[in-house]
Formats: C-alpha cells, structure tokens, sequence
C-alpha cells in the first residue's frame, strides 16, 4: 500500500491554516477557503491516486496535523476522499510520530508495514517510517509528483526483490545446514557401530 502525507506532499499549505468551509476554486486543481485563500494541490495527486486504486493499492494517510476535519475537507475539495477504503482507520490524522500513524494505518488494511511506502516531503520523518517497517520515499520538491510515484515504486521493487532473493539464499542456506547435521548425524552413528567393541569369546 501507499501512504501518504498531506500537507506540503497534496496541497501547499498546512490544513490547519485554512477557514472551513473550503470549496473547489475558480481555476483547476485549486481550493478556496471561507477567508477567500486560493491553495493549490498537487497536478499529480488525483492520477497518482487513481492509478494506484486500479492497480489494487490501498491508500492510506498518515499525518501529524492538527485539525483532522480541515484535512477531510481538503480531500474532498480536490476529489481525493473516495480513493479511501475505510477511511476512518486509513486517514490517520493527529499529532504524533509516524510509525504509528503507519501502524494504524496498515491495520486499517490488515496489511504488514513492511509492504508500504510512505510519500513526505519531511526527511525527517525517515527514521520512524524504518522503524515502522515500512518504506520511505522523500519528496524534495514538497509537492507529489509523478516521477516521485514511479521513483518510489521501483524502489521498493527493487528492496522485495532483493529481500526475497535473500530469503531464498537464507532458505537454502539452512536447508544445506539441516542435510550437513543430518550426514554428521549419520557419521557419527557408523563411527559407533565400527568402534564398538569386541565381545569376548568363552
């Protein structure tokens, strides 16, 4: 699965900093608070999201913001709520560190954390991602875009196919080890029945 986060990754700005309600703006891929404050989202977000949901990979959210109601409305006002299963669980909105906001949202799935990325703009947030299981994917630009996705991805194919490629040498490694302690075993045996001694004759 991919989990994301909001602010500065979706949109350029903190959704705390917003006036609800917040509306779609006059211009493409922009919303609009009650103050009258235009935010733009990323070009990349309601695609990469769609993608992913025909692809068969959840999505999750794991941010430290403060105000959970002004990030749903942000989603909703860039079209991104839907993409969401169960997003009471997935949407993981407070403040707090990230493996468990990770956690939290790999259960919501009843998936493993080591099968998910986490999308952020703060380098910061690395270590709990690792400590977490999963794996982390820094936006340098702090806005999702495309060749971030696709860079993320092949990332992290890369990471299963060499932990299953060491899984596989792990796997034949202790297999080579039980057939060497069972030949030792045997070995052994033969070495006792040859040096066994000798019965007197009467």
């Amino acid at each position: 699965q991919v989990i994301f986060d909001m602010d500065y990754t979706l949109w350029k700005c903190n959704a705390e900093d917003l006036n609800v309600p917040i509306i779609p703006g006059s211009t493409p891929n922009t919303v609009m608070d009650s103050s009258g404050r235009y935010v733009k989202g990323s070009d990349a977000a309601f695609d990469v999201f769609s993608s992913l949901k025909r692809a068969g990979i959840a999505l999750g959210v794991a941010s430290a913001g403060r105000n959970r109601p002004h990030s749903i409305a942000l989603l909703r006002s860039f079209g991104l709520y839907e993409f969401f299963e169960n997003p009471q669980n997935s949407i993981q909105v407070y403040r707090g560190s990230k493996d468990t906001h990770i956690r939290k949202v790999c259960k919501a799935h009843d998936v493993s954390p080591r099968t998910a990325i986490l999308m952020d703009d703060l380098l910061h947030n690395k270590p709990a991602t690792i400590r977490a299981g999963a794996s982390f994917h820094h936006l340098k630009k702090r806005i999702l875009t495309f060749e971030d996705m696709e860079r993320a991805l092949l990332a992290y194919s890369a990471k299963v196919k060499q932990r299953t490629s060491f899984s596989g040498w792990l796997k034949g490694s202790k297999e080579k080890e039980k057939c060497d302690k069972n030949e030792k075993k045997k070995i052994i045996e033969k070495s006792r029945i040859e040096i066994k001694p000798a019965i007197p004759s009467k």
